[in-house]
């Protein structure tokens, strides 16, 4: 005790960590739970899909704007989407099972289904924006990755980061797209190796 030294209280330095990057890394953080549907991540699920334990019924009465005419709908959709029975839950896995099998119009066709009936749902705003991307419609791609990124659910935010960029990149914004990439490469994320591969 004899040897301690007492220092002035303002003179003792404060070391403060760098909150910035500190703060932006927090952000990444999955804040909702994840399930494995055919392999795809999907968030929210009980929340999405479910309402008080019961299933979610979120057939249109209606025709869906997306089709010009009955005809056309019932062409474009299978045979199960008109059931009177099919429901949320079982939409996502059909959207899943589609995406995976890379059959990206379906995919399109049921996610939007979701979108509808959620426009808040994840899931959908991530997936549309996945399918758009692998049918090189690159501007309504960009559209979808813009709002799974605002989403209060974070679970698809460095994905849509990532893919966001190369919208930009593939319509020609490489100025976007490399800043972008930047930021990726500096948080030193999941993307970080993929994205300096596509700087310019």
């Amino acid at each position: 005790m004899e040897n301690m030294e007492i220092k002035d209280i303002n003179s003792i330095e404060v070391k403060t960590p760098a909150s910035n990057q500190q703060e932006e890394i927090l952000v990444y953080i999955p804040n909702a739970s994840v399930i494995f549907i055919h392999d795809m991540k999907v968030a929210n699920y009980k929340t999405y899909y479910f309402k008080n334990t019961r299933n979610i019924d979120i057939r249109e009465n209606g025709l869906s704007a997306q089709f010009a005419n009955k005809e056309e709908a019932s062409n474009t959709l299978s045979k199960r989407l008109q059931d009177r029975d099919y429901y949320a839950h079982e939409i996502i896995k059909d959207a899943m099972q589609t995406f995976n099998k890379k059959q990206f119009a379906e995919s399109v066709n049921l996610l939007e289904l979701l979108k509808n009936y959620n426009k808040d749902d994840v899931n959908a705003q991530f997936y549309l924006g996945m399918s758009y991307f692998h049918l090189a419609d690159y501007n309504k791609a960009l559209s979808h990755f813009e709002k799974a990124k605002h989403n209060d659910v974070n679970i698809f935010l460095q994905e849509s980061e990532f893919y966001t960029a190369l919208c930009y990149k593939k319509t020609g914004k490489t100025k976007e797209a490399n800043v972008l990439f930047k930021q990726i490469v500096n948080m030193k994320l999941f993307y970080a190796e993929r994205a300096a591969e596509e700087l310019n």
